[in-house]
């Protein structure tokens, strides 16, 4: 799912997007024609997901390494510092300690995108 779905974007709004992005390089001075529109804008799609969600510490992009969770609000208040996303490993250094099971919301402890292997050790999908 790029960010465009993510938003909400139909696939009408997202052909407007490639038609006004096309019009865009066709009319640009210094800007090579060669240029596909589909792959300008899918460019434009991972760096607005890198943007929206990377780490607010690391920069890393929480949905691509599989770190895009949820935490019980005290836990989170505890340690986020006022910070929007962060990865576990970044938490866990803010929190002084190791995420645990407890510490996720039960809804979305089991997600249906990727999970990485350190957020399966936590809530207990695979051994440590």
């Amino acid at each position: 799912m790029n960010v465009f779905e993510r938003m909400n974007f139909t696939l009408a709004e997202a052909e407007i997007l490639e038609e006004a992005l096309a019009r865009f390089l066709s009319a640009s001075v210094g800007v090579p024609s060669q240029i596909e529109p589909r792959v300008l804008l899918g460019r434009i799609s991972s760096a607005i997901a890198d943007a929206l969600l990377g780490c607010d510490d690391c920069r890393a992009n929480v949905e691509k390494i599989g770190e895009y969770y949820f935490l019980e609000n005290p836990i989170w208040e505890r340690a986020s510092g006022g910070c929007d996303i962060l990865c576990i490993g970044c938490f866990e250094k803010r929190l002084g300690r190791a995420l645990t099971k407890p510490d996720f919301i039960p809804a979305h402890q089991v997600e249906e995108h990727r999970q990485s292997d350190r957020w399966k050790r936590r809530i207990g999908l695979v051994a440590t």
